[in-house]
């Protein structure tokens, strides 16, 4: 157990019944005004953050765990005034180190509180602080995932005895916060965080005391459970055929959603296909990923027969034969024939052969026209992925468009 006082951080060892041993010597080097626990350096011995020095000139101060009890001084980050402090060691930004996040409190009507944000390297030492001023006074706070999209929030009490409001700071995921959104509730004392109700969403239980009222109110939240879709890279690609399209879609719960989304992809030209990989996508409180590809055809043209051509169909070998024996009798007649009527021979000899070819380039595809199989014709060509998501009578479905260009 550690306790923060006028000397300093005071440890008391447990003895494992529920019993103390006496307090070991202070440590922290001045008044300790608030304090925290986690291990800031991740050597699995926790560690103490703490508000320190003389006030109004106050300081963060980091002790680093020994593993016995004792700790010895690590980085220090002046400029904090507040002599009531609240300290949360949060992971921000997902990257499993240990963040800090100090509500310097001043519950004053002419008061503006501040909300300071250290971003922790992992080694026990911390970023450059931000600064988020609150809107008013600041009472107290609470920090949890208020609107269900897998990022911590923080709930403000921000009231003043004539200005009734609770202030919401928007997570982004990482380590920043969206600006303040201030609401008309009156919150001016402690705040805790919970599902009261046991509808799965975050409510908030506020600590009043005003004069026009005092008590502990409880706020419940209302709002539905759903899931959005969005591209998480580029939404147009510029392929020619034969090529593939990749995308990537972005699968975002919101509201404590859980469920398994179902997508498909629609829009795509002729001679291609749109798949989604995977098609499903379970979310449990994180986004998740999915890649669209349309895969485009190459454009094929000859001007020959293809080696796999089908046979000559039978009509085709039915005219063949004769043609061919009907031009071997003219050509055996030239010589019991006077010259005047050689060349009318001639002319018909060549007729019969001209019909003989034309057949047989029809049999064979056509031999002097171009030929082939067509591909992905260019274009610009709107896609749609669509989410769905059915559970008796619940339907939800979103959409997001991508565009595909074919040169």
């Amino acid at each position: 157990m550690a306790i923060g006082d006028d000397l300093g951080i005071e440890v008391y060892l447990g003895n494992g019944d529920g019993t103390f041993q006496g307090g070991l010597p202070p440590v922290g080097g001045g008044v300790a005004y608030g304090q925290t626990v986690g291990d800031f350096n991740r050597d699995g011995i926790l560690d103490i953050a703490e508000i320190v020095g003389t006030f109004p000139d106050l300081q963060l101060q980091i002790l680093l765990g020994k593993g016995d009890g004792t700790f010895q001084t690590g980085a220090s980050y002046p400029g904090f005034n507040s002599s009531a402090p609240l300290i949360f060691a949060p992971d921000l930004n997902g990257n499993d180190k240990l963040d800090l996040v100090v509500l310097q409190l001043v519950n004053t009507p002419q008061g503006v509180g501040t909300v300071t944000v250290l971003l922790g390297n992992g080694d026990g030492t911390f970023g450059a602080p931000t600064n988020y001023l609150s809107s008013s006074s600041l009472a107290a706070g609470a920090l949890a995932d208020f609107n269900g999209d897998g990022k911590l929030d923080l709930m403000l009490a921000s009231s003043t005895s004539t200005v009734p409001s609770t202030t919401i700071l928007l997570g982004n995921g990482d380590g920043t916060f969206q600006a303040p959104l201030v609401l008309p509730i009156l919150a001016n004392g402690s705040v805790a965080a919970g599902d009261f109700n046991n509808d799965g969403k975050l409510d908030l239980a506020v600590a009043v005391d005003t004069s026009a009222a005092n008590g502990v109110f409880v706020l419940l939240q209302d709002y539905v459970p759903d899931f959005s879709l969005a591209a998480s890279s580029q939404t147009s690609v510029t392929v020619t055929p034969g090529q593939t399209a990749n995308y990537t879609v972005n699968v975002v719960p919101g509201a404590g959603f859980n469920q398994t989304v179902s997508l498909t992809c629609s829009g795509a030209p002729a001679q291609s296909t749109c798949t989604v990989s995977p098609s499903s996508v379970p979310l449990n409180g994180k986004p998740a990923l999915t890649t669209v590809s349309v895969i485009t055809t190459a454009n094929t043209m000859g001007l020959t027969q293809p080696m796999d051509a089908r046979p000559m169909s039978g009509t085709f070998s039915l005219w063949l034969k004769p043609s061919g024996i009907l031009g071997l009798c003219v050509l055996a007649t030239l010589r019991g024939r006077g010259r005047a009527r050689n060349l009318q021979l001639v002319c018909g000899v060549a007729l019969v052969c001209l019909l003989s070819i034309g057949i047989t380039m029809s049999a064979c595809g056509g031999g002097g026209s171009s030929s082939g199989d067509g591909g992905t014709q260019a274009g610009t060509y709107n896609l749609t992925v669509t989410g769905t998501f059915t559970s008796g009578s619940t339907n939800l479905t979103h959409k997001t468009n991508l565009t595909l260009v074919v040169q």
